[in-house]
């Protein structure tokens, strides 16, 4: 009877045991499968994502039910980054594999994240380009609310690019300041209003669909507007995308009250513009130290043919962009170019000592200014005014203030706010935006060295290498040793 007793006592302490472990076990699996319970550490440096403790924090702060999409689908077979075998985009789509989960993770499972790439359902996929307006190169999706930052591949990834039938190569990327600059921005409570005047435009209206449609996937409130807004009129941007005539009297008076307090403005004319329209701008931007000039810039220009010839068509290459200006940084680093058409210069006077001002476009000295702006030859003389030209000219306030107060970009070309011009300049101007705004003042994208990952140089590669391989292995045989030593004894 007790050996019974026994053995019915050891089978309910197996059995209480069994189901401890069972317990334990689903406690464990429940607890990992909770995004605010992970944890990633990245010992060797070597991972392609570790997010910075300013990341963290900021996506960390984002509010329940935010969303981040991330768009991985097929590239586009005339991508020249798909050329000659290259592998940047399964390389980028990897590290973008890691962003999210790191997103998950850090959020502590505020961020619904949702990858989208060519295995997903084509019906889910079209439904949330459909609802985000999706276009060509945008990659990242952050939503809080009604609040939406778009992170493009430009802005993501550094590339090489193909030249003499090699490929493009990844040369390095800024996920985690990218990322961690659009949560820091999801988290203000005001949504940036822009207006679009509309009333004198050089194209057709709906030709400015397309410009609208960028904006608001940037995230912003993109209206377009037929009279210029007032001094009480709640907006943070004036655009003017061409102008093909004088300003009306009211709209005069809005603009002359638009520019006299320091409100941000992106003013681009052209060789169009009337000769009026032109030197009332030059009026009101004569404190800024920058006035337009009249005739219509040209120079060769090589197409898609290969052909090259003289024409309007203007091309800036990346050594006509400035390289330290937060607009065309990125441009100029990755080597990128812009086109221009019907264009004017811009020259740089005597203005007020309250503003600074700085070319950021320019054209070398084998452009001109056609002087026949009726029967244009597109043949320069001796006579004929060649380059250097400014073509885009940033100024702001030496005491800057938040929110881009003060700030003005001053653009001898409209015709890249319309296709096909657009496309090759939807990264310039959703930069320009950005910096009008002021929302390079809000957050730099650098991470403080305490905030970033440990990443080992080669030298402590060696060390960390000889210390596991060597001197621990080492160690434990020398324990060894000395314990079956001192037991001979």
């Amino acid at each position: 009877m007790g050996a019974l007793n026994r053995r019915l006592r050891l089978g309910l302490l197996t059995i209480a045991a069994g189901l401890a472990g069972m317990a334990l076990v689903v406690l464990m699996l429940r607890a990992l499968s909770q995004p605010q319970l992970r944890y990633r550490w990245d010992f060797a440096g070597t991972s392609p994502l570790a997010l910075s403790q300013r990341s963290a924090a900021a996506l960390a702060a984002m509010p329940e039910g935010s969303r981040a999409t991330l768009f991985l689908d097929r590239p586009s077979p005339q991508d020249p980054l798909t050329f000659y075998g290259s592998a940047v985009y399964p390389n980028a789509y990897a590290v973008l594999r890691v962003a999210a989960e790191e997103i998950r993770i850090q959020s502590h499972g505020k961020v619904e994240v949702q990858v989208l790439d060519e295995f997903t359902a084509p019906v889910k996929v079209a439904a949330e380009k459909a609802r985000l307006g999706h276009q060509y190169g945008q990659m990242v999706y952050l939503e809080a609310g009604e609040k939406r930052r778009i992170l493009r591949f430009a802005e993501l990834f550094r590339i090489d690019q193909p030249v003499n039938e090699q490929p493009a190569r990844l040369h390095s990327h800024r996920v985690d300041e990218a990322l961690g600059d659009a949560a820091l921005r999801l988290g203000r409570g005001h949504l940036p209003r822009i207006a679009v005047y509309s009333g004198l435009l050089p194209f057709p209206r709906e030709d400015l669909g397309p410009f609208l449609q960028l904006l608001a996937s940037e995230g912003y409130q993109a209206a377009a507007v037929e009279s210029l807004p007032g001094p009480g009129d709640d907006w943070d941007l004036l655009i003017i995308p061409g102008q093909r005539g004088p300003l009306l009297a009211a709209d005069a008076e809005a603009a002359r009250a638009w520019v006299e307090q320091d409100r941000p403005l992106f003013l681009a004319l052209g060789s169009f513009t009337p000769a009026p329209a032109m030197e009332f701008w030059n009026q009101q931007l004569a404190p800024r130290g920058a006035a337009f000039l009249e005739g219509r810039v040209c120079k060769k220009f090589r197409g898609a043919t290969g052909l090259t010839a003289n024409a309007d068509h203007i091309a800036v290459t990346f050594e006509g962009m400035q390289a330290n200006h937060a607009i065309t940084a990125d441009l100029h680093l990755d080597q990128r170019w812009l086109e221009l058409g019907s264009a004017q210069a811009l020259d740089l006077t005597e203005g007020s000592v309250d503003y600074a001002r700085e070319t950021i476009l320019w054209l070398d000295g084998s452009a001109w200014i056609e002087p026949d702006e009726l029967q244009p030859t597109f043949q320069p003389s001796s006579r004929t005014p060649r380059g250097p030209f400014n073509m885009v000219v940033a100024t702001s306030r030496w005491d800057e203030q938040d929110g881009g107060r003060g700030r003005a970009l001053l653009s001898g070309s409209a015709t890249y706010f319309v296709d096909p011009q657009r496309a090759l300049a939807r990264d310039f101007l959703s930069s320009a935006t950005r910096w009008l705004l002021g929302e390079d003042q809000s957050s730099s994208g650098l991470v403080a060295l305490q905030s970033l990952p440990f990443r080992p140089t080669a030298a402590q590669h060696a060390r960390l290498a000889n210390l596991s391989i060597l001197a621990l292995p080492g160690a434990t045989l020398l324990f060894g040793l000395l314990v079956f030593w001192r037991r001979r004894r």
